[in-house]
């Protein structure tokens, strides 16, 4: 959707800019995304979003969110995930691996981040590249698939290359909804909001609906679809946790490189050039910064900074706008 600062595309939103003190732009634009008909705690038409992507902790950032996808991220034996081989290490595969127009217009990327020219990456999700730390993470459970397939190859011969890949993606997800339910969550709401997450019931007998004093019925204990008010808005307090400086580090947990989030924004280099076990470590040896609201000022003011400028563009209002 071509985006300009003349306000004239429905499908966009401007963000004026008026004496912005780092940002050159006279503007800042989102897409709208696709939307359908809602209807307000009042019963008034409202224009709610569409989830493109998923609502469930389904692993689809690993695999894709279509079967196409899906498909075109597995390995000619029917089991594996494709990946390639760069200093004897297994990274994701490039877009030049995958023959699809598709891939490569979703996951190339601009030569005004990505300066060194490194292979694109490709993924489940087309975030994949927006920074190397995201990137490794990407890496490390594609790694965790082929790990679990030749594993379970070994203990179950007997099984087929659709079962043993189906089995593997189960563990993957089964990975990724331990790490979010049980240590991210308690970490996140405390022990106050995990009783209240606890108590909640579950099953048809415990499932009334409550109004809330405005009026608003919040959705069926049946209902999987994340709230609005959720993906919008709530769970972006993450962004605030974003800091200005990440590394890589040696297996000894000793620092090996030091970078700024602002330069490396959907550039892979860090990534080529340590390794993704390098910048995992790195990241598990660092602190986020405290939830709030300031943020740091390679989202603030230089979030996707191209090499040829001195800033990006502004989360914080990105964020403001789309809520």
């Amino acid at each position: 959707v071509p985006c300009d600062c003349t306000g004239t595309a429905p499908q966009c939103k401007e963000i004026t800019l008026d004496n912005d003190p780092v940002i050159t732009f006279p503007c800042l634009f989102i897409i709208r995304s696709s939307s359908q008909l809602g209807q307000s705690g009042q019963g008034t038409p409202v224009r709610e979003q569409i989830n493109q992507l998923s609502g469930f902790l389904d692993g689809t950032t690993v695999y894709g969110f279509t079967s196409k996808h899906r498909n075109l991220l597995t390995d000619s034996d029917g089991m594996h995930l494709r990946m390639q081989s760069v200093k004897g290490n297994h990274f994701l595969p490039s877009v030049d691996m995958i023959n699809d127009n598709g891939i490569k217009d979703k996951f190339s990327t601009s030569s005004a981040l990505n300066d060194k020219g490194h292979a694109e990456l490709v993924a489940g999700d087309t975030r994949v590249l927006e920074n190397p730390l995201l990137s490794s993470l990407h890496t490390l459970f594609a790694r965790l698939h082929n790990n679990a397939v030749d594993q379970l190859r070994t203990i179950n011969p007997g099984w087929n290359k659709s079962r043993v890949f189906a089995e593997a993606r189960l563990f993957v997800i089964g990975v990724m909804k331990e790490i979010n339910y049980n240590e991210h969550m308690p970490l996140m709401v405390g022990d106050p909001g995990m009783a209240v997450m606890n108590s909640i019931g579950r099953g048809k007998k415990k499932n009334k609906k409550r109004a809330n004093p405005d009026g608003h019925v919040p959705p069926s204990q049946d209902n999987p679809s994340i709230r609005n008010e959720f993906a919008a808005a709530a769970y972006r307090f993450g962004h605030s946790m974003v800091p200005d400086d990440f590394k890589s580090a040696n297996t000894d947990m000793s620092q090996k490189r030091s970078a700024k989030l602002e330069n490396n924004f959907f550039d892979p280099d860090l990534l080529f050039r340590d390794g993704a076990g390098a910048c995992l470590r790195g990241m598990a040896s660092m602190e986020a910064a405290n939830v709030g609201g300031h943020y740091a000022d390679a989202t603030n003011h230089k979030l996707f900074k191209p090499n040829t400028l001195n800033h990006g563009v502004d989360l914080l209002a990105i964020n403001l706008a789309v809520n």
